[in-house]
């Protein structure tokens, strides 16, 4: 199990992830950097035992991305309002915002 979880390492997409938690069953970790949105290969090191296999063969940890808040939620006919869209998971090299 994980129940020790100084004895675990987990990187996800070769970035360490640093472990907050573990039991028999479940590793709660938290990730420092900025990750984007995506598949990710996950390795979970259990010391003195080797890799941890996944029991249906998958280990990929996927990203999903999220938008927070938007502000301000209403306008006026006018326009020249700044709009402010809080995000997660996006790439700015490769993400298009539009609004409508």
């Amino acid at each position: 199990g994980f129940s020790d979880a100084l004895n675990v390492t987990v990187s996800i997409g070769g970035e360490k992830c640093n472990v907050t938690f573990g039991n028999e069953t479940t590793i709660q970790c938290e990730i420092l950097g900025q990750a984007f949105a995506g598949y990710y290969d996950l390795r979970v090191l259990v010391h003195g035992k080797g890799l941890a296999a996944a029991t249906d063969g998958l280990q990929q940890f996927y990203f999903t991305p999220s938008v927070g808040d938007v502000s301000p939620t209403e306008g006026s006919f006018a326009g020249r309002n700044t709009l402010s869209i809080s995000v997660s998971g996006y790439n700015p090299a490769s993400t298009l915002v539009r609004v409508c």
